[in-house]
């Protein structure tokens, strides 16, 4: 069972996905390009096509970008609550939040949280506002820990 630590949480909440911008940025170039050379040589059927397919392509890459860039915000939004509320849990139970570790990047009922070897599973309100945590304990403690990628 994973364990994520803070700092992976934060580094969640910042990836950006510049490899996406890239490939829309070429192929919104080439498409440039091929509409240029269209447009000089007469609307000569061998660029006509090329350019449907490149405006296709662009169309498609725009709306993974569309999609990808709602899931980012929603994911910058959540791991934004999760740091939130692992620095009140640090504060709450008097620890620095580097010992504290989650088992979800997303707040939801019934995680479970280590801190310093001792496990607490959450129970939070109707709207994620407030939370309360009592010791549990785990049947199996084959955890990983998931800390943050250098």
């Amino acid at each position: 069972m994973p364990f994520y630590t803070y700092s992976y949480i934060e580094q969640v909440g910042q990836a950006s996905h510049t490899a996406w911008y890239v490939v829309s940025f070429l192929a919104l170039a080439a498409l440039l390009v091929v509409s240029i050379k269209y447009l000089r040589s007469s609307f000569s059927s061998r660029y006509r096509d090329l350019v449907v397919l490149l405006f296709l392509a662009v169309i498609f890459l725009g709306g993974i970008q569309y999609g990808d860039y709602n899931r980012m915000k929603s994911d910058r939004e959540q791991t934004s609550r999760m740091a939130q509320f692992v620095q009140s849990l640090g504060k709450d139970l008097d620890v620095p939040v580097s010992d504290i570790k989650v088992n979800s990047t997303n707040l939801k009922q019934g995680m479970l949280v280590d801190v310093e070897g001792t496990f607490y599973v959450i129970h939070f309100n109707a709207d994620f506002t407030s939370f309360q945590y009592e010791r549990t304990h785990l049947l199996r403690r084959d955890i990983q820990i998931v800390d943050k990628e250098d």
